[in-house]
């Protein structure tokens, strides 16, 4: 079994009522960072995670070489590089009609092994978690999994409530701790920041609660499917390429092929979702068909087979409602 097959111990849970520094909801990259760069800051910090490892991520598993700089500094990418993985040097781009671009990622970066990785988000996410949870501790800190964040507190006993926009400050969260009739905590903290992905209960409550904004746009909110394979041609190597093909099939979105090591290929499609709910087809079913029928890909998936159980969906966010339209995707 790998170690991100694993589960990650991360110690007691700190008592109601405990304060720090900031706190973290959100053990993804995004909130691992912060918790990370605070706790090496010396900070104390409480980091929130609602799942608990090891656990799934469903994602296209590229880590792109702009994020390697803090992979470094948060002491990860050397062990990941011990670990199975893609060396990205490079993005395949194809058109409806079957044109074909290459598009190399800058060789310096690929020299000094700073262009981009692929590997499956269970086995990064647990590398990162695992590490990022051992700095906190270090700072005297605390990491708490298994806990939904369920309410965030405002101002003490002097809320000025929902509407009031930048009047109203978040000075703590409080969470249900080991399931959703488990038992209830609450924690205080100078700065709330939130990382728990498009759903996550800080920006809920600060976007929609306190400055009654829309926090989700379905045009600009995608759709996604994943599955895992083995024995993909053309994803043989370690090292290579990422694919992104726009398939007439799936237009407007498009069908991927991101190898992750050891034979493994992430293979997926997504879909903008006020358009897929227009498609007389689901994603899956869309998928299906281009593996086994489109002239393109159907040789290089003749001998491949699908890892049991890796199929999943998901959805995300393309863009902020918040920004103007000129800088949405």
């Amino acid at each position: 079994m790998a170690a991100w097959d694993e589960p990650i111990e991360t110690g007691d849970v700190p008592d109601s009522g405990s304060a720090f520094d900031a706190i973290v909801v959100g053990g993804g990259p995004g909130g691992c960072s912060a918790a990370g760069y605070l706790a090496m800051a010396g900070k104390k910090i409480l980091l929130i995670e609602k799942r608990v490892w090891p656990r799934d991520k469903i994602c296209g598993d590229a880590v792109g070489g702009k994020s390697l700089s803090h992979v470094r500094a948060l002491g990860v990418k050397e062990t990941l590089e011990e670990t199975p993985h893609f060396r990205v040097n490079g993005i395949r781009f194809s058109s409806p009609n079957g044109n074909e671009v290459r598009v190399p990622l800058p060789e310096e970066d690929v020299a000094r092994l700073e262009a981009g990785y692929a590997l499956p988000r269970q086995q990064f996410d647990h590398l990162l978690f695992d590490r990022v949870q051992m700095l906190v501790r270090e700072s005297g800190g605390f990491v708490i999994q298994d806990a939904s964040v369920k309410t965030l507190l405002y101002d003490g006993d002097n809320d000025p409530g929902k509407g009031s926009k930048s009047k109203r400050k978040a000075t703590g969260v409080e969470l249900t701790l080991g399931g959703r009739d488990g038992t209830t905590m609450q924690y205080h903290a100078p700065a709330v920041v939130g990382a728990g992905g498009y759903r996550c209960p800080v920006a809920t409550s600060l976007v929609v609660d306190t400055y009654q904004e829309t926090l989700v746009d379905p045009k600009h909110y995608c759709g996604g499917y994943r599955e895992y394979w083995d024995g993909v041609k053309g994803c043989e190597s370690n090292i290579g390429d990422i694919e992104i093909h726009f398939v007439d099939t799936i237009i407007p979105g498009y069908f991927w092929i991101f190898p992750v090591g050891e034979g493994r290929v992430n293979v997926g499609c997504g879909m903008v979702m006020h358009l897929m709910d227009k498609q007389s087809k689901k994603l899956k079913a869309l998928q299906q068909d281009i593996i086994a029928n489109h002239p393109q890909f159907k040789d290089r998936f003749a001998d491949a087979t699908m890892v049991r159980g890796s199929a999943r969906g998901w959805q995300l966010p393309f863009g902020s409602p918040r920004k103007k339209q000129k800088n949405q995707p």
